[in-house]
């Protein structure tokens, strides 16, 4: 009877922290690794700067991408980031004809009309078409 009773009084001295402890590691692992942990928000937060804001029309097979200009973030950056949409578009097969938007609300890009001279482009396959506005 006295071996019970040392049982019952130990585990109800270990039950409290194991629990608690339990608890802290189970809430620490999914802030970390859970569906909505830190890890799937940076990986999401890394998806939606990749992607900017894309629409695609299937029908037409028209892609239309809108960016916006920011401090850091130059006319050859603008440019850069679009070859790299268009081919992803292009080698997928989803998309030809590309239609980029870019907003440009502060000035940023010092000759717009130029930029979108030199990134429009029309081959057999795949047209690529850029509106920088406000000119």
């Amino acid at each position: 009877m006295q071996v019970f009773d040392a049982i019952r009084l130990r585990a109800r001295l270990i039950i409290g922290p194991v629990l608690g402890i339990s608890l802290v590691v189970y809430f620490a692992y999914h802030l970390v690794q859970g569906d909505r942990g830190l890890i799937a928000w940076l990986r999401l937060t890394q998806q939606i700067d990749e992607a900017r804001t894309t629409l695609l029309l299937d029908d037409g097979r028209l892609a239309v991408i809108v960016k916006k200009t920011r401090p850091g973030l130059n006319a050859k950056d603008l440019g850069d980031q679009l070859r790299v949409d268009a081919e992803r578009y292009r080698s997928r097969d989803r998309a030809t004809t590309l239609l980029c938007f870019m907003y440009d609300p502060e000035g940023r890009i010092g000759n717009p009309r130029g930029l979108e001279a030199s990134l429009t482009s029309v081959n057999e396959s795949f047209m690529i078409d850029v509106l920088v506005a406000p000119k």
